[in-house]
């Protein structure tokens, strides 16, 4: 899959299928970029490091402060591919290491 398609299908993946929105709800911003600086990932707790490209998802949901998620390149991969096991599973084992690094249940 050449990188053009890839984008198209991460992009148009659904990030909140299923949850029920408000009428003023809106995306304000929905692109691949490219980190100026580290993040963490919103589905799987892993880094994104300065210079990784990874999606940037912006949105107004319930009318509060705009929402910023960013999703790591292995987690983009799992999306290009709508391989929703294989992202439930990275949401999984990065949700038992967060706990643990912060001494909770794994």
């Amino acid at each position: 899959m050449n990188a053009e398609v890839a984008d198209r299908r991460i992009l148009n993946y659904p990030l909140f299928e299923g949850d029920f929105g408000e009428p003023n709800d809106r995306i304000i911003a929905n692109k691949m970029v490219i980190a100026a600086k580290n993040h963490q990932c919103f589905n799987c707790f892993g880094a994104i490091v300065k210079n990784e490209r990874h999606r940037h998802h912006v949105g107004m949901y319930g009318g509060k402060s705009p929402f910023h998620y960013r999703y790591c390149s292995e987690c983009c991969k799992a999306m290009a591919e709508f391989d929703e096991e294989k992202l439930a599973q990275r949401y999984s084992n990065g949700r038992k290491a967060l706990e643990k690094s912060k001494g909770g249940a794994a």
